[in-house]
């Protein structure tokens, strides 16, 4: 892996929160270098309080493949049980 870049993702007038429900918070803010961030916050009752920045194209990756694992979830269930099963 590359040496990550570190920004500051501190809210500012440029900064835009989106909210559709409660304790899920999108956030879109520019830095200035020239990057768009797309940051994910949310609270999890069995996970807690999480915050991830994000750049543009790592954003729309994940959010691909979260779309088709969720897609998936049966057969991920079976395979996860099937191995479970191989382990006893």
């Amino acid at each position: 892996m590359n040496s990550p870049e570190v920004y500051g993702v501190n809210p500012s007038d440029d900064t835009i929160i989106i909210t559709p429900v409660e304790d899920i918070a999108y956030v879109y803010q520019p830095t200035q270098y020239g990057d768009d961030l797309i940051c994910l916050y949310f609270t999890d009752a069995k996970v807690g309080e999480i915050f991830i920045p994000l750049t543009t194209v790592t954003a729309a990756d994940i959010s691909a493949h979260i779309t088709t694992m969720l897609a998936q979830l049966p057969a991920l269930r079976a395979q996860h049980q099937q191995r479970d099963g191989d382990k006893e």
